[in-house]
């Protein structure tokens, strides 16, 4: 009969535990966050204000299945868009010298792709993403479990699932993009609203170095949402 030592049993019996351990989290977060009804939804239209450097402007976010997306920012009479249609990504700022529809770089390109419609942790193994349980942690005042989730791209993102709600709490990612690159991200998500049989949090709050360098507060949300899908598509030059 083969023998196994002490140390190697206590190892299998702690993974063991583990992935039960997971396995409930995931079914508690599944049932808060509606993930069946999810699949119902092929769009969606939010709106409201976003908060940075003191100052607040409306913003629009469109998005539909599989990864497409804009986001819409009033500023000063004029407009800030960051889009991307499936295939190409592009974005207009006339603040950083681009008044005018341009085409994004591979950074935002790949960044973009590798969004998906619903929350990643949503059917994550169907997306060949990897998920661990890392233990738990107090986030933004509440206790939490957390979450080491490991995309096909290789891109770790730590998500804190309230312990109570099981909702997600915030997440830690690495910026891919812009000047924040290679910067640890802290998103908190709060003020969930719950429509059609889903969960959706209405205020986003970025922070970098502790500080908050963003915040979204939602006002208006619109679930299968009609509007035309060519507002994805980077306009041709006038």
């Amino acid at each position: 009969m083969k023998k196994y030592s002490i140390l190697f049993l206590m190892t299998m019996l702690t993974f063991a535990v583990t992935g039960q351990e997971l396995g409930d989290i995931m079914e508690n977060y599944y049932k808060a966050v509606g993930a069946e009804n999810w699949q119902e939804i092929h769009a969606l239209k939010m709106s409201g204000t976003v908060a940075m450097q003191g100052m607040e402007f409306p913003i629009t976010v469109y998005a539909s299945r599989p990864n497409h997306e804009k986001v819409v920012i009033d500023f000063q009479g004029m407009q800030i868009i960051e889009a991307y249609d499936g295939k190409v990504a592009w974005n207009v700022n006339p603040f950083e010298g681009r008044p005018n529809p341009t085409l994004a770089d591979e950074d935002a390109t790949r960044e973009a792709a590798s969004k998906s419609f619903e929350e990643d942790l949503i059917n994550y193994q169907e997306k060949g993403h990897k998920l661990t349980l890392e233990g738990s942690e107090v986030f933004n005042g509440k206790d939490a479990y957390k979450l080491m989730l490991t995309k096909t791209t290789g891109q770790e993102m730590v998500y804190y699932l309230d312990a109570e709600t099981y909702l997600t709490a915030g997440l830690l990612s690495t910026a891919a993009t812009g000047p924040m690159k290679g910067q640890q991200i802290e998103t908190a998500m709060e003020d969930y609203r719950q429509v059609d049989g889903v969960s959706i949090p209405m205020t986003f709050k970025h922070k970098a170095n502790g500080q908050i360098i963003l915040e979204s507060k939602m006002e208006d949300l619109e679930l299968n949402a009609e509007f035309d899908k060519a507002i994805y598509t980077m306009p041709a030059e006038k």
